[in-house]
């Protein structure tokens, strides 16, 4: 793969989900993380407002983000990200429950489709050509 010199961030993780996402960008700018995250809303507003006969807004309250400073959050992070698909089964578990369930998580999480960690493993899928989007 080719980095471009115009590319605004690296998608370090994702993990798409029914009514939210999270992505874990790594970048230089800190402005080219607003800039990114403000194009990928948008665009998917104006794509979801043409498919639906939508008009406004669809995405509520401004967006979360979280600045990651050491190597232990990163792993951490990282993890969250790619275990959060167990939430669908278990909406009501809390954080700390959850980690008493790490090989039910993983194993659902093994499976989803719609986030990073299928690449991480080294799964060959289509889905892993967003990156190819991101730059292209």
């Amino acid at each position: 793969m080719t980095l471009r010199k115009d590319m605004l961030v690296e998608i370090v993780a994702y993990c798409l989900m029914p009514n939210h996402f999270h992505v874990i960008l790594g970048t230089q700018d800190i402005g080219n993380k607003t800039k990114f995250i403000h194009k990928l809303c948008t665009g998917y507003s104006m794509y979801f407002n043409l498919k639906y006969g939508h008009s406004g807004t669809i995405f509520q309250g401004q967006y979360k983000a979280k600045y990651i400073d050491n190597d232990d959050y990163f792993r951490y992070v990282i993890q969250y990200v790619h275990l959060n698909p167990y939430g669908l089964l278990e909406p009501d578990m809390d954080r700390i429950t959850k980690l008493d369930h790490s090989d039910e998580a993983i194993k659902f999480s093994k499976e989803y489709e719609f986030s990073s960690y299928r690449d991480y493993l080294g799964f060959d899928r289509p889905q892993k050509s967003i990156l190819t989007f991101v730059q292209g």
